[in-house]
């Protein structure tokens, strides 16, 4: 007996033929036949559709496709079904978007109005800012900008707009331009970014004659803006910016914005306060301190506790810069006043920047025993001052006793009467950053010792 069978992923039929001729095996239907002995069968594989014949298995004597039939035997045909063509993963297109806004947006003729875009979208690398004051142009082609609406090359006060490239922020503001008439421009920006298409954006900027503020106001003013240094003893890099604020029309200042930068063009501020909400009176002092926000403070002199700091220490780098803009209770915003007074050891000779220490002052801290002191005892008094330099430091403790300081780290001292006495432990490190603390020690009368003595 003869048996044909299939196998694989494939599909395909089995015919024979034999000699002398019998009936022939078509498999299909017929898939095991009887021969006489000694009869040869001739067997053909074919496949279907786009399947293909892979080759004969089972009985030796099938390897070939040309049986003898000396015994029973069964022929496999496999037959394999194509291997599909990989579709590959197309790689996504960045995206890139950007939306702008005008501040103020509204107001009289002459109106200080500055531009501000945020970006997103998947798309990375550096941004390039195209901003204009007023462009009809609704594409995103910087070239064709430009030859419609003017060129934007980023020199401050441009008739045209505001360029900033290569710009790692992913928010950029202007500076301030003058809308001298009363009209509805159509400011515009376009960004470029990455492999992205550009993107662009518009907004309205309204400026009319005697409305937005009530006829005839005018802007504030701003002027003698301070940067004073913190005290590093217990604050981390920040500074106090303070600025003296007057209105023409004699309005209250509404809030202000504060923007500091170690670029003269501040093209990606530090930081940027954003618009803060403050009221004070005409005639008067607005003030931020960077330093109190986020708790910056200097407990951990090696720079992992000051994740909240505004500023960093200059470890090398540019000195910063601080300016300041404020708006009135109608809305009027003042041009951008720069610093131009510094208070503090940092400052610059021109007085316009400052630079913060190289890293955090010593954080000074000492303990003592015992606790409870006694006229005419030993006071151990261990330093425990966390340094964030290596290197010399010196050490001078006052005991508040009129006695000389000691310069050891960890000195002793007796106190030849009880009082409260206050100990300070000056610690200076090799930079000469010096801080101090004080603390009080109690010191008691010495308890007498009383001795029984039996009577004579």
């Amino acid at each position: 007996t003869l048996t044909v069978t299939k196998s694989g992923t494939g599909t395909g039929t089995i015919t024979g033929v034999s000699n002398p001729a019998q009936t022939n095996i078509n498999c299909g239907a017929t898939c095991s036949l009887s021969y006489t002995a000694g009869t040869t069968v001739a067997l053909t594989a074919t496949p279907s559709g786009s399947s293909t014949f892979a080759g004969w298995s089972g009985n030796v004597d099938c390897s070939d496709g040309n049986v003898t039939m000396d015994a029973s035997k069964t022929c496999t045909a496999t037959f394999n079904s194509p291997t599909p063509t990989p579709t590959p993963t197309p790689t996504p297109t960045p995206t890139l978007s950007v939306l702008l806004s005008a501040n103020p947006a509204t107001g009289a003729a002459p109106l200080n109005s500055s531009l501000s875009a945020i970006v997103s979208g998947t798309a990375t690398g550096t941004i390039n800012y195209s901003f204009w004051w007023n462009c009809l142009y609704t594409g995103t082609s910087v070239a064709t900008a430009i030859t419609q609406c003017g060129d934007p090359d980023g020199v401050t006060g441009n008739a045209s707009g505001n360029k900033f490239d290569g710009v790692v922020s992913t928010s950029q503001s202007t500076v301030n331009h003058n809308y001298a008439s009363a009209a509805t421009y159509s400011a515009k920006v376009i960004v470029e970014r990455g492999g992205a298409s550009p993107a662009e954006a518009r907004t309205n900027v309204v400026v009319n004659s005697g409305g937005g503020g009530g006829g005839g106001e005018s802007n504030p003013n701003l002027s003698l803006v301070t940067v004073t240094e913190p005290d590093y003893c217990v604050a981390g890099p920040g500074a106090a910016v303070t600025w003296n604020y007057t209105d023409p029309n004699g309005d209250n200042q509404a809030s202000y914005q504060i923007q500091i930068d170690d670029n003269s063009n501040f093209s990606s501020p530090e930081w940027d306060s954003g618009t803060v909400s403050q009221v004070i009176p005409n005639n008067s002092t607005g003030s931020h301190n960077t330093s109190s926000f986020g708790a910056c403070l200097a407990t951990n002199p090696n720079g992992t506790g000051l994740g909240t700091c505004r500023l960093t220490w200059n470890t090398g780098g540019p000195a910063y810069q601080a300016r300041v803009r404020v708006w009135d209770s109608t809305n009027m915003v003042s041009g951008w006043a720069d610093q131009t007074v510094c208070i503090g050891s940092g400052c610059q000779g021109d007085q316009t920047k400052w630079k913060t220490p190289q890293h955090a002052y010593p954080a000074v801290n000492f303990s003592f025993v015992p606790v409870a002191p006694v006229e005419g005892g030993l006071i151990q008094f261990t330093d425990q001052t966390v340094f964030s330099d290596t290197g010399p430091r010196t050490w001078s403790w006052n005991f508040g006793d009129g006695t000389p300081n000691s310069t050891l780290r960890n000195p002793t001292h007796t106190f030849v009467a009880a009082n409260l006495y206050t100990v300070t432990d000056f610690a200076t490190d090799k930079d000469g950053y010096s801080c101090a603390l004080s603390k009080p020690v109690n010191v008691k009368v010495k308890v007498p010792i009383w001795k029984e003595v039996s009577p004579r």
